[in-house]
């Protein structure tokens, strides 16, 4: 265990109270994987736990006290016992529980429920390790009630079966089934960064989770949709109103849905990158190969080819951009010669009279 979380831990253990991580951080070490985020589990009330951190620029949300430290990202949570959920991801009441047995029935999965101390000593009281061992996801309690506790649930589990390549539990898988229209009462915001994890392991796969459950309707997302290579091509086939972008993202979108409603001349083939060229490609079921073969045909490839260095322009007030733009159609087009004499006319003849 690295020293700085040691370090963390040990915090609390001196000041009297106990410590342990749970979660995500001792399930992928039993994977033999790194992981940065670092849940805490602690006897310590939040009102102490500000006392023990004050030195630390630490911030407090619901009952969890978070910070960063080195390359780790910490959340520290008193043991509890959540009351009963009603409609929302969150209980309607907590109250302190006694121990770590008692804080592990609230957690979601039997593989997170994984106690471990300084020492890296474990202590389980589902079946937690058995089914990492066996590469399963299951529910800790009822998987129909826990899940309409909170239908995040549900797209985490989904999560874990891609990122993790996890099987779910057959009882889970039923639950998923029966209360999938509760996804819809989750945020853009929180169904996007799910997706997000599941397609930077594969767009391939997480379309067939969703096919497989029938999400296609819960998530927005259309039933004709085809898989692509990367994220990009999944999200431009969505509606762009659905899912929040970022000004980037929103960015490549755009780019990528001209691009499909082109007829990829030589042009669009010259401005788009060989990732969205191929993207476009297999949204469009056109032969990608045969298309990046025209593209390296080209007589020009980047702007930054033109044999010219236009920023003499500047001095002269003409228009770089537009000139730039025509001189490459023109070479592509027309044939002009990419030479610096052949532009050099163009330019005086069409920009200088």
């Amino acid at each position: 265990m690295n020293q700085e979380i040691t370090n963390v831990l040990n915090k609390m253990i001196q000041a009297g109270f106990e410590a342990y991580i749970v979660g995500g951080f001792v399930r992928d070490f039993l994977l033999g994987k790194e992981s940065y985020d670092i849940d805490i589990a602690t006897n310590a009330s939040l009102e102490e736990l500000k006392k023990i951190y004050q030195e630390d620029p630490i911030s407090v949300y619901y009952t969890c006290l978070s910070f960063h430290k080195e390359n780790y990202y910490f959340e520290i949570t008193p043991y509890r016992i959540d009351g009963p959920y009603e409609k929302g991801r969150y209980p309607l009441y907590t109250k302190p529980a006694s121990s770590i047995k008692v804080d592990s029935k609230r957690r979601d999965f039997t593989m997170n429920s994984i106690y471990m101390d300084t020492n890296q000593n474990l202590s389980c009281f589902t079946q937690g390790i058995k089914d990492i061992k066996k590469k399963t996801i299951r529910m800790i309690g009822d998987p129909d009630q826990r899940t309409k506790e909170d239908p995040l649930r549900i797209l985490r589990a989904l999560r874990f079966s891609i990122t993790m390549d996890f099987k779910i539990e057959k009882s889970l898988q039923k639950a998923i089934i029966k209360n999938k229209e509760l996804i819809r009462s989750l945020s853009y915001a929180r169904k996007k960064e799910v997706l997000e994890e599941m397609l930077e392991v594969s767009p391939f796969k997480t379309i067939e989770i969703i096919k497989k459950y029938d999400l296609f309707d819960v998530l927005e997302i259309p039933k004709d949709i085809v898989p692509t290579h990367n994220k990009w091509g999944f999200y431009v086939q969505l509606p762009f109103s659905s899912y929040p972008l970022r000004k980037q993202e929103s960015k490549i979108l755009y780019s990528l849905k001209l691009l499909l409603e082109s007829p990829l001349g030589d042009m669009d083939l010259f401005y788009a990158t060989e990732d969205e060229l191929q993207t476009v490609c297999e949204i469009k079921q056109l032969d990608f190969l045969s298309n990046k073969q025209k593209r390296e045909n080209l007589p020009i490839h980047r702007v930054e080819d033109l044999a010219l260095d236009l920023e003499f322009l500047k001095a002269k007030k003409l228009p770089i951009t537009e000139i730039k733009s025509n001189l490459i159609k023109e070479i592509i087009y027309n044939y002009l010669p990419n030479t610096e004499e052949s532009l050099l006319a163009f330019i005086k003849e069409n920009y200088t009279k």
